[in-house]
């Protein structure tokens, strides 16, 4: 009897196990779903990142550029000015150099 007993016990425990064979790979495939899901979402919010970074630094980029062409324009322009300026005042002093060499060689 007491092996009869512990036989049906045996018995009942295997048919418990196999039952939960299947609930066990049901759950299995539910985990590895959302796992796989998590990791869908994850790239998806990394590339969107990405995306909105590249385009930033892209756009802060540009403006700098701009910026900095800009202010080298505006560079040449003051420098090309100060050349006219410099060459206008360096003709005014070559002229009166001149007149007053012309006039310490040839006092009238």
């Amino acid at each position: 009897k007491t092996l009869d007993d512990r036989d049906g016990m045996i018995r009942s425990q295997l048919s418990n196990v196999k039952g939960n064979a299947g609930e066990i790979a049901e759950i299995s495939a539910k985990a590895e779903s959302i796992i796989g899901a998590a990791r869908a979402d994850a790239q998806k919010a990394i590339s969107d990142a990405k995306s909105k970074t590249e385009a930033e630094t892209a756009a802060t980029l540009a403006a700098t550029k701009a910026k900095i062409d800009a202010e080298l324009a505006t560079g040449i322009a003051q420098l090309k000015a100060q050349k006219e300026e410099t060459l206008k005042n360096l003709d005014g002093q070559v002229e009166k150099l001149s007149d007053d060499i012309v006039a310490k060689v040839l006092p009238l």
